[in-house]
């Protein structure tokens, strides 16, 4: 039977603490072979900082089904491989003008994501908006790993709960924690409409609040609400591929609100925003594309959103949040 993937990402430097790698090591703490716990962990992070997270995580690192129980993970060498069949003999320059036009005009999915991620990690270490444009790099990354090997997307606070016991399971469909924990209730409006937008207007969207008054759409749709902090999706599956192409097309229209003037605080309001619209845009059609009364109920987990007790209960996980989005 296939191992379940979970998927961690740290996009900024080692903090070699709870920050950026308490759920991952409490996680590799609590898979057991014996009990045959059915998951291996990938921890992505970027090239320059690969060796030291290997050598950080040595000595919990052993082999299961030929698969590490802990893997770290190259992000450049990764988006690399998967762009690789448009490289030729070209020279680096040439090709990398023709990975940008064929992005620009074509969506292709690795070459947008490559450039995002490019440009994140590009972005002034002084600048205002810097750790929002790493967190939604990461959020780019989680949607794409989903996307590329499937399995689930983790924040770096998400882990075992009470007890140090999980129950990761598979699942058919794309799921998202949503308000509960017991009963589910429509909490919050969207705009489930298109999006006055270049790159967003030939697709439906659910804008959530901040995203909606920034296209000045009404909302009047009710839902529930989710977060993002723990993901699920089978590799290539409709849902995450409809959230992954409408969040690297609001990524764009991010990217002009970031140019304005004395825009910082817009920009980080729909940063929060935009991650979760995506989600909602995915939740809200059916696999096919066609719109719902609503979301699908099946993509839901009860979950409690906020807190201490904050954590996905069906699965025993706990996120603890450190504040590090701000």
């Amino acid at each position: 039977m296939a191992l379940l993937e979970v998927n961690y990402t740290w996009f900024g430097p080692p903090t070699f603490d709870a920050r950026d790698s308490g759920g991952p090591k409490a996680l590799m703490k609590a898979r057991s072979d014996a009990q045959a716990s059915g998951y291996v962990i990938n921890f992505w992070c970027l090239d320059a900082h690969v060796w030291a997270y290997r050598n950080y995580f040595k000595g919990s690192n052993f082999s299961v089904h030929n698969r590490e129980k802990l893997e770290v993970r190259g992000i450049e060498t990764f988006l690399n491989k998967n762009v690789g069949v448009r490289r030729g003999s070209r020279s680096g320059l040439v090709q990398s003008g023709i990975n940008w036009v064929w992005s620009s005009f074509s969506w292709d999915i690795d070459l947008v994501v490559k450039h995002i991620i490019e440009t994140s990690i590009g972005a002034s270490a002084t600048s205002a908006t810097r750790i929002r444009e790493i967190v939604n790099a990461k959020n780019v990354w989680s949607l794409y790993t989903m996307y590329k090997v499937g399995g689930y997307a983790m924040d770096t606070g998400v882990g075992p709960g009470v007890g140090g016991a999980v129950s990761l399971r598979d699942y058919t469909t794309f799921k998202v924690p949503a308000a509960g924990p017991g009963r589910i209730e429509d909490a919050v409006a969207i705009a489930h409409a298109n999006a006055p937008h270049k790159y967003l207007s030939d697709r439906c969207s659910a804008m959530t609040a901040g995203v909606a008054a920034h296209f000045g759409v009404n909302r009047d749709t009710p839902v529930p609400h989710v977060d993002v902090w723990t993901l699920f999706s089978p590799a290539g599956h409709a849902k995450v591929t409809r959230a992954l192409e409408w969040y690297i097309r609001f990524w764009y229209s991010l990217e002009e609100v970031k140019k304005k003037p004395d825009s910082t605080e817009e920009y980080k309001d729909l940063c929060r925003h935009g991650i979760i619209s995506a989600v909602m845009t995915a939740i809200t059609h059916d696999d096919n594309g066609r719109c719902l009364d609503g979301v699908d109920r099946n993509c839901l987990w009860p979950a409690e959103l906020t807190g201490a007790d904050a954590g996905v209960p069906e699965l025993k996980t706990r996120k603890t949040y450190y504040g590090s989005h701000r």
